[in-house]
């Protein structure tokens, strides 16, 4: 788009309002409605840029508002961005400067955020867009689609895995992570503690103030990595983008 143009958009998004808040930490408060709004004049590539800097949940409320011959594309440039070009993060250093740090060389493409940020969106956005990307490219759709798996799709393991991951991740994840959790997932994770623990644990999360949405979702996001990485060992079985057909016995 060329060193002009780039910091001409980039500067009318980055508004510095302290000299301790600029560049895409204002992005994280901007109104979902008001972002969306902005980025659908914008060219895919530089919407794909930015909601793949934010975080999943405000990210997937933006890409929602997004028109609905734009969203396939845009989650189809996410997952080709690469990493972060340094000659790139200068172009734009008076209008991003505490970032370029936070941004610089960081991978912020592939099938991971777009995965991430579609669990975010309700269903008929997802399938939309999953249906999009199927027409651009099978193979790509099916290894998003893998990846896939929300902290509430917890609520459908088996309880020995439950109960593994339960004794493998740190009780205080488990206080932040299920803040904002489904009735029914709180039920699988209390019915697979003891009667004792399990009161422990609701008394933490009832007795607990004020957290912040982002702080709930990255407890949410530990868990269910660890809950990966316990699967990848063999530990537990994750439904998600498996048949029973695959797991090893």
């Amino acid at each position: 788009m060329g060193p002009e143009k780039a910091s001409a958009i980039l500067s009318r998004i980055f508004q510095e309002e302290t000299d301790e808040s600029y560049g895409i930490d204002a992005l994280h408060e901007m109104d979902a409605k008001m972002l969306a709004q902005f980025l659908q004049e914008e060219h895919p590539q530089t919407t794909a840029f930015i909601l793949a800097h934010l975080y999943p949940a405000h990210a997937g409320e933006v890409f929602t508002l997004l028109s609905e011959d734009k969203q396939a594309e845009v989650a189809y440039r996410i997952t080709r961005l690469g990493s972060t070009s340094p000659g790139a993060i200068e172009e734009v250093s008076k209008v991003l400067r505490n970032e370029i740090r936070q941004v610089q060389g960081k991978q912020v493409g592939g099938v991971r955020p777009i995965a991430e940020i579609l669990n975010f969106v309700d269903n008929a956005t997802e399938e939309r867009v999953m249906t999009g990307l199927n027409e651009f490219e099978p193979a790509l759709a099916d290894s998003i689609r893998e990846l896939m798996f929300t902290f509430e799709d917890l609520g459908k393991i088996d309880d020995q895995s439950m109960q593994v991951l339960i004794r493998e991740v740190e009780k205080d994840k488990w206080v932040m992570g299920l803040r904002t959790a489904s009735p029914n997932l709180k039920k699988k994770v209390f019915g697979n503690m003891s009667e004792r623990a399990g009161a422990l644990l609701k008394e933490e999360i009832e007795s607990m103030g004020p957290v912040r949405l982002r702080d709930v979702e990255g407890a949410q996001r530990e868990i269910i990595d660890f809950a990966r990485r316990l699967e990848s060992e063999g530990k537990i079985y994750l439904t998600s983008g498996k048949t029973k057909e695959d797991v090893l016995v």
